[in-house]
């Protein structure tokens, strides 16, 4: 038998964007939606990992409750 397990940390509330100084990433995929990125929140977080040299991708196609055929495209998107 075979097991892995994930411990994913959720950070929220004021300040939370702070918490990306401490992420050691080469590169990040940014998973959002068009209205965040319309209202400047997606560039919040596109603007710390421009700061921080971390060459980064937004997928802003995510809707609530996707289908397969999206999660199947931004899983290609990770790749």
């Amino acid at each position: 038998m075979s097991e892995f397990l994930l411990k994913p940390r959720i950070r929220f509330g004021q300040d939370a964007l702070s918490a990306l100084a401490e992420v050691p990433a080469r590169q990040a995929l940014l998973v959002t939606d068009q209205m965040m990125v319309k209202v400047g929140l997606a560039e919040r977080v596109t603007q710390i990992l421009r700061q921080r040299g971390i060459p980064f991708q937004c997928w802003d196609d995510v809707v609530a409750d996707p289908d397969i055929t999206t999660v199947v495209r931004g899983m290609k998107l990770m790749d």
